[in-house]
């Protein structure tokens, strides 16, 4: 069984995207994998910036789907340990500041062993992480 984590800019482009064909892409991509997952954490960046630039109405809409769609993986606490040291790891290789967000969607693929569907410049400095984009 195949199983993949959609990340926040994965959202991003296919909510926003005014290319019927990316939006295409994106679906196919999307329906590829049997288990579809979205860390919590996805659903809140996601609904902060849908507010923030649609409004409310737009933001419940787009996160009801989301959850629909996908199964919500929740941070506990393997993944909140497992993120802060994927965060780590990150400073002392490439001496750059990973944000807390992307530290904890990684986690969340990481530990579910999913692959990580991303075009996130942070997560491809994570060689643990199995990552996938169109």
């Amino acid at each position: 069984m195949s199983s993949a984590l959609f990340e926040t800019r994965f959202f991003i482009y296919f909510f926003a995207s005014p290319d019927p064909s990316a939006h295409r892409q994106l679906l196919e991509l999307m329906r590829k994998y049997d288990t579809r997952l979205v860390s919590a954490i996805t659903l809140f960046e996601i609904y902060k910036l849908s507010l923030e630039r649609e409004g409310k109405e737009t933001a419940e809409t787009r996160t009801l789907r989301i959850r629909n769609e996908f199964d919500v993986i929740p941070v506990d606490d393997s993944i909140a340990v497992c993120g802060a040291q994927l965060k780590h790891m990150v400073r002392l290789r490439y001496g750059e500041d990973m944000p807390m967000a992307d530290s904890l969607i990684a986690a969340t693929s990481v530990l579910r062993k999913a692959i990580c569907i991303t075009d996130s410049p942070h997560l491809q400095k994570i060689s643990q992480l199995k990552r996938r984009w169109v």
